[in-house]
């Protein structure tokens, strides 16, 4: 018969606050749930604990953090679990209900005829106590996050008030599985656009900068008559400033007219070909934004960086004819429908046909509209 013995009721709350602080350190640094399966396996007497970690994503491997296991044992482990270890039913089933033992389907007897007792408990030396486990997180029958506690010989193992302790800690582990999986789709956002060839820039209610991607941030370093300073983007010739400031009040506080945005040129101290800007009001901003929420977005683009391969990949993407990519080409630089036309030698009728056409292939209805698709989206070039 199990001997049940009660634990200290302050000195449970103690440990188990502890732990669960350690939980949702973890949670956003990953490395530290070695330190959770330490503190664990010491509230719990010495007991062996392992925690593995695998997000829902296809390309990322399970991470595992044990604590009283022998790292030259890993291997070996990982191949028991690879064939399926005796208590595998428990972790996709009862587990998920909290700490439950493993004994409904794998006893002592059950443990002790697998191949991994000999070759993993027995160097460990761990009895053939069934584990004690709880599973986080399942998908599509898999399990992706959950601790196992296994018993070394010569200790008690778990007892009620150990499971009790133990049940505090599963909404906190699941919290933590859900941050883990919200982080690593931001790191993945993330990386998505610093791989776009525009620079984006979010910008607050007072046009301070919430958020910029590599590009811009690269485009700002250029030092080239645009930089992303303390304040907000900062323009080098005065009329350029003023337009943009003009552009971003009518973005933060758009009068539901045009949601699109606005474009225009940005001069550089080069003379090289200007730096392309669109503002646009973020489509879902809320009117009852505070002072730190991005309401609207800036675009900006280097045109003098892969102009030869714009027009091909215009013409790829949509289907554009030749005299259609070179108009949208000099839309995207700033100028009017009139001054592309006049650029181009056309008369405006034709270039206003024309643009039409470019509605229909790129399912636009307006300039802004085209122009932040463009912008937004075209790659640099096509391979």
């Amino acid at each position: 018969m199990r001997r049940e013995r009660k634990r200290d009721a302050p000195g449970l709350d103690a440990q188990a606050l502890a732990l669960v602080d350690t939980i949702y350190q973890a949670a956003c640094e990953t490395s530290l749930w070695q330190r959770f399966v330490d503190e664990l396996a010491s509230a719990l007497r010495g007991q062996c604990v392992g925690f593995s970690l695998q997000l829902p994503t296809p390309n990322t491997r399970p991470i595992w953090f044990g604590s009283g296991f022998r790292d030259e044992l890993a291997a070996v482990f990982a191949k028991h679990l690879r064939e399926g270890l005796p208590w595998e039913p428990a972790r996709t089933t009862y587990w998920q209900e909290g700490f439950r033992s493993s004994v409904a389907t794998a006893d002592h007897a059950t443990i002790e005829a697998d191949a991994v007792y000999p070759n993993w408990f027995v160097p460990h030396g761990l009895s053939s106590e069934p584990p004690v486990g709880f599973t986080v997180s399942v998908e599509r029958g898999r399990a992706l996050a959950g601790v196992v506690i296994l018993n070394p010989n010569g200790l008690p193992f778990l007892e009620a008030a150990d499971f009790e302790f133990l049940d505090r800690l599963v909404p906190h582990l699941r919290r933590a599985f859900e941050i883990h999986t919200r982080l690593h789709e931001a790191h993945a956002l993330s990386e998505a656009l610093d791989r776009m060839p525009t620079g984006l820039v979010l910008l607050n209610p007072q046009g301070h900068i919430v958020l910029s991607n590599r590009t811009a941030r690269d485009i700002s370093e250029q030092n080239d008559g645009f930089q992303l300073g303390k304040e907000g983007p900062r323009l080098h010739r005065r009329g350029d400033q003023e337009r943009f400031d003009r552009l971003l009040e009518q973005s933060v506080h758009p009068d539901g007219a045009e949601q699109s945005g606005s474009v225009m040129a940005v001069t550089r101290k080069s003379n090289r070909r200007p730096y392309t800007v669109l503002i646009a009001p973020l489509l879902d901003a809320q009117q009852a934004s505070t002072l730190k929420d991005a309401v609207a977005a800036l675009y900006i683009s280097d045109l003098e960086h892969h102009a030869a391969h714009r027009n091909d990949a215009l013409r790829t993407l949509y289907g554009l004819t030749q005299a259609e990519a070179e108009l949208v080409v000099l839309l995207c630089e700033g100028l009017s429908l009139d001054e592309a036309a006049t650029s181009r030698g056309v008369t405006t009728n034709t270039a206003r046909s024309q643009l039409k056409q470019v509605f229909v292939k790129t399912s636009t209805s307006r300039q802004s509209e085209l122009v932040r698709l463009v912008l937004a989206g075209l790659p640099a070039a096509i391979d």
